[in-house]
């Protein structure tokens, strides 16, 4: 059964058509002109494309369906419908079937004879049908069953017939793949062309006319239907709602399986919903849709747990994992026995699936195009709920459950490009061919169109110069202007005018004749300056090559240092380690396999409704609180993994006897606990490590280079134990050692390289878990701890929070390790100091300070 347009549909179909019947009338009109390919091939890239931009949902392919049908009552065309995906094209073909019955439709496979061609017939194919190897063998041949697809359509050129072609989804495909643009505008070449997505991006339409040469001319300018409309017609949902998770404690949100409770949570949703649709009688079956991270395992993860564990049949879970949308979805979209589909990422592109209500998104949308298509399977109405009055609240929106709620930057990006839409019908375009006439003395230039109007460009002036005359704006311009003519063309032609008439070439213009429009649009530019010819590999080697130079440490200087050292880990090491975790305090977290979440639910669409909170209790997934709990007890590299684990599970069932605690018999109950334990108390086993690594640091000489082997010529320093600056230091490093070079305070300064045979090192601060390397070694005047030698690392403002550890560190030979930095825009160094686990400004910078270890 036919469909019945709405308002808006019919207003945006007739408005398409009168576009193209503007667009017939100047193709018409070039017949048995001289220069017509030309000029046709100008018109047909600046006008011959327009583009369609709407929700998924509010009848796009129902509207062009309705354009290709009545334009051709007007017009011989023969139309090319392409898709993004092969299994998209037996949709297209059924749509016509059901809504445009009298047109012809048309087979690459069987058709591809001239005698095969109707008017407005049609041939509905994919890229892949004739941008491909495959279609380059077989298509793009002529053979024994026929033309090839370029003969095709230069011969239906040759019998008369123009060429439409309607793009959908013309965000995919078209301008990504270089073979499609490339037969799109060298072998198609459509003088009717209607481009559709729901997804529009500026950058997409100019890399597609730098591809084909077709203009689309900016956003304001394309056809576009607003969400808006389609929920006042009743074909959209009034809104979506996305349902998020939010865990009260930032630790236990880690033994979340937040996948699992959105698919929970988004099943629950789906069995209201199909309940009140029972309760309403209108014979719809709602379809739960759940997109998975990964195909392959993931899928069947997913469809275990909704049948084992959230109840759904078998038979009612059904699975779409190949990379593109596929006939099954067909039937799967129409089959009231399918429950849930899940799927990866294809068929978020072109396929309607009115009876979604519910989407489980188990991965991350970050891509604002994806995150457009994701919520269009959602939007649609069912058409059995269409222009019902009785529809109850929870059914005129659609809900997205997000396992993630980070990571859906690409859903609020689609809600923004949704509601920026601006209801517009498409642009008539330049109706009339404009030529330039200059004046017999080349005082002024006029341009004027087929009917006889005119404007000036170029007018003479009193003293009998020649001045350029300002654009008028359309909606300015009096009856004698060019009424239906945009100021950017007008403008393009004053350009050209200004060119010639700086270059002396006025008269060169042929009076009688005139310049088109389109030549305007295309005056060449001065040549360009030759680029200077690039330097060799050579010249650069040679440019860069530097002598090295010996710098021999002075004699004052010291021959060795101090520094903290780790040796190896004494073979008891799992045992102290195990031997310091206390599980007495902790044990009453064995058993609290729960934890409330807040469900917050808002509308993607509208800022301004209130956020509903409601609270939820959650089970903890054995499965992640195994993972987390080996992360926590194994993320050290000096431990036996085995032997650790053992130890550990026997010191847990120690401290369940020492506290009267019945152990559980099941070795794999006592398991879980353990990991509930650790994954709780994540400090608990980390700062034991911490106790014995730090316990066996030890305070050991380095030799410090007799010298420094670096290009020659380095700045001479007086301070520096090698008697330069070294290479390497940053602006913030270099502003401080030339504070200590000039320092009286100062006896020498080194500065101490990161991880070398001969660098000072600090492992105590850390627990032995992290070497701290700092950047100076200074000896002080007067400084009595660590034979008057202090270590100063500079941070930048930007790592100084990032790091801030490092301002609390005290070495066991050294004691305080200074940090110095800046803050702000006064240039002075600062000393920063760790208090209460904040970086705490500590006084302006001066050497007195360093002779204290405080």
């Amino acid at each position: 059964m036919t469909t019945i347009l709405k308002k808006f549909q019919c207003q945006m179909r007739d408005a398409l058509v009168t576009r193209f019947k503007h667009l017939k009338a100047q193709y018409d009109a070039l017949s048995g002109l001289p220069d017509r390919a030309e000029t046709l091939t100008q018109i047909r890239l600046n006008q011959g494309a327009v583009m369609l931009q709407a929700p998924t949902g509010v009848g796009k392919t129902l509207i062009a369906v309705d354009t290709v049908q009545s334009f051709s009552t007007n017009e011989k065309v023969v139309w090319f419908w392409f898709v993004p995906f092969v299994g998209l094209v037996g949709q297209a073909q059924r749509t016509f079937q059901a809504e445009a019955p009298a047109v012809k439709l048309l087979s690459l496979e069987s058709d591809r004879f001239t005698e095969s061609l109707r008017p407005g017939g049609v041939y509905a194919l994919s890229w892949q049908s004739v941008a491909s190897t495959l279609a380059r063998r077989v298509l793009r041949e002529t053979r024994d069953d026929g033309l090839s697809v370029d003969d095709l359509i230069l011969q239906a050129r040759e019998l008369g017939y123009r060429i439409g072609c309607v793009v959908d989804e013309a965000h995919h495909g078209l301008h990504k793949a270089q073979e499609a643009s490339t037969f799109f505008s060298t072998i198609l070449k459509p003088d009717y062309a209607l481009l559709m997505t729901a997804t529009p991006r500026d950058e997409d339409a100019i890399k597609f006319s730098q591809k084909t040469g077709y203009k689309l001319g900016n956003p304001d300018e394309w056809a576009t239907i607003t969400r808006e409309q389609g929920v006042e017609a009743g074909l959209l949902k009034a809104g979506v709602k996305t349902v998020k998770f939010i865990a009260r404690s930032g630790n236990e949100s880690k033994m979340l399986d937040f996948e699992r409770i959105a698919l929970a949570q988004a099943a629950s949703m789906h069995r209201r919903i199909k309940l009140e649709l029972e309760q309403l009688g209108v014979g719809v079956a709602p379809l739960l849709l759940v997109q998975v991270p990964n195909g392959g395992e993931s899928v069947d993860d997913v469809e275990r747990v909704l049948v084992s564990e959230l109840g759904f049949p078998a038979g009612s879970v059904r699975k779409h994992t190949s990379d593109e949308p596929d006939n099954n979805l067909a039937a799967v979209a129409n089959d009231p026995s399918a429950e849930v589909l899940i799927f990866k990422m294809a068929i978020a592109m072109g396929f309607d699936a009115p009876r979604a209500f519910t989407l489980a998104a188990l991965r991350g949308v970050r891509d604002r195009e994806f995150g457009t298509q994701v919520v269009g399977r959602i939007m649609r109405v069912h058409r059995l709920l269409q222009g019902r009055e009785d529809v109850p609240e929870l059914l005129k929106n659609g809900y997205v459950f997000l396992a993630n709620q980070e990571d859906q930057e690409g859903l609020r990006g689609a809600a923004g490009l949704i509601n920026a839409m601006r209801a517009q019908e498409p642009q008539l375009g330049q109706q009339t061919i404009l030529t330039l006439e200059v004046g017999a003395d080349s005082s002024d230039v006029t341009l004027v169109n087929s009917q006889g109007e005119s404007e000036t460009v170029l007018a003479a002036t009193s003293d009998g110069e020649a001045s350029l005359a300002t654009v008028t704006p359309p909606q300015q311009r009096g009856s004698t202007g060019l009424s239906n003519v945009s100021a950017e063309v007008l403008e393009t032609a004053r350009n050209l005018v200004a060119q010639l008439q700086g270059r002396g070439q006025l008269d060169l213009l042929n009076i009688s004749g005139g310049v088109s429009a389109g030549a305007a649009a295309s005056g060449s530019a001065p040549p360009a300056t030759p680029p200077a010819a690039s330097a060799t590999l050579a010249d650069v080697i040679a440019a860069t090559a530097v002598a090295k130079k010996r710098y021999l440490r002075k004699a004052d200087a010291p021959l060795t240092l101090k520094t903290e050292l780790l040796p190896s880990m004494p073979d008891n090491f799992e045992e102290q380690v195990v031997g310091l975790v206390d599980f007495t305090r902790v044990l009453g977290d064995r058993d609290r396999t729960g934890t409330q979440l807040t469900q917050r639910t808002e509308d993607l669409f509208t800022e301004e409704e209130s956020m509903l909170d409601e609270s939820i209790l959650a089970q903890l997934s054995p499965s992640v609180i195994a993972e987390r709990a080996k992360q926590v007890a194994l993320p050290f590299r000096d431990v036996d993994e085995r032997d650790f684990l053992n130890r550990l599970e026997d010191r847990f069932r120690d401290a369940l006897v020492r506290q009267g605690i019945a152990v559980p018999a099941d070795a794999e109950v006592i398991r879980r606990q353990l990991d509930l334990v650790l994954v709780r108390n994540p400090k608990l086993v980390r700062e034991a490590h911490k106790r014995v690594r730090a316990s066996l640091v030890e305070v050991r000489d380095v030799t410090v280079p007799d010298a420094l082997i670096e290009a020659a010529g380095l700045p001479r320093s007086a301070r520096n134990i090698y008697g330069v600056f070294p290479p390497g230091l940053n602006k913030d490093e270099r502003e401080f050692a030339n504070l200590l070079d000039t320092d009286d305070e100062v006896i020498w300064w080194h500065r101490n390289p990161s991880d070398k045979p001969g660098s000072v090192a600090l492992w105590a601060w850390s627990g032995g878990v992290t070497g701290f390397y700092p950047d100076f070694v200074v000896a002080v005047k007067g400084r009595a701890h660590a034979a008057g030698q202090a270590l100063v690392e500079v941070k930048g403002e930007f790592l100084q929070e990032w790091e801030k550890a490092k301002a609390g560190a005290k070495g066991q030979h050294h004691g305080r390790a200074f940090m110095v930095g800046k803050r702000g825009d006064d240039g002075n160094f600062y000393f920063f100091r760790l208090e209460n686990h904040q970086l705490e400004l500590d006084g302006l910078y001066e050497s007195q300070r360093l002779k204290l270890n405080i």
